[in-house]
């Protein structure tokens, strides 16, 4: 992605950078899905080397806007790389998911959803649907 860090960047901080201050560092990263296959932006060697990955999906890098396709690619990255840990902004309205799909593989692989606040007055209801599925006895209010 233009403006961002180097693949070798994070290369460097999985191989060199474990602990500062006597604070553990654990060597991360928010990557694009790019392609249906769950490919993402980094090599996969770089990828396995982080001990954790945040997935997402961005206009600039993503551009089927399909739910059928979106869901394929976001359970194909979550089956394809052991680390990830989070899924970010899901809920912007920008690419439809199969939530009801994809959940069970949520909670067999215990990743997390990022709640982007800017995005969730847009579709709170959606939001608020989700989570209930996640958590039944969780008041979501609507």
């Amino acid at each position: 992605m233009a403006a961002s860090s180097h693949r070798y960047y994070f290369d460097s901080l999985a191989n060199n950078v474990r602990k500062s201050n006597g604070i553990r560092i654990l060597p991360g990263v928010e990557a694009n899905i790019i392609q249906e296959d769950g490919t993402l932006d980094l090599p996969e060697k770089t990828i396995e080397k982080l001990s954790f990955v945040v997935i997402s999906f961005h206009t600039f890098s993503w551009k089927d806007n399909d739910i059928k396709s979106n869901t394929r690619a976001l359970i194909n990255c979550i089956n394809k790389y052991s680390n990830i840990k989070a899924i970010a902004h899901f809920n912007k309205p920008y690419f439809d998911l199969d939530m009801e799909e994809i959940i069970p593989y949520l909670i067999k692989k215990n990743i997390a959803l990022e709640l982007n606040s800017r995005a969730l007055e847009i579709d709170r209801k959606k939001i608020g649907g989700i989570v209930k599925q996640l958590f039944p006895i969780w008041k979501v209010q609507e």
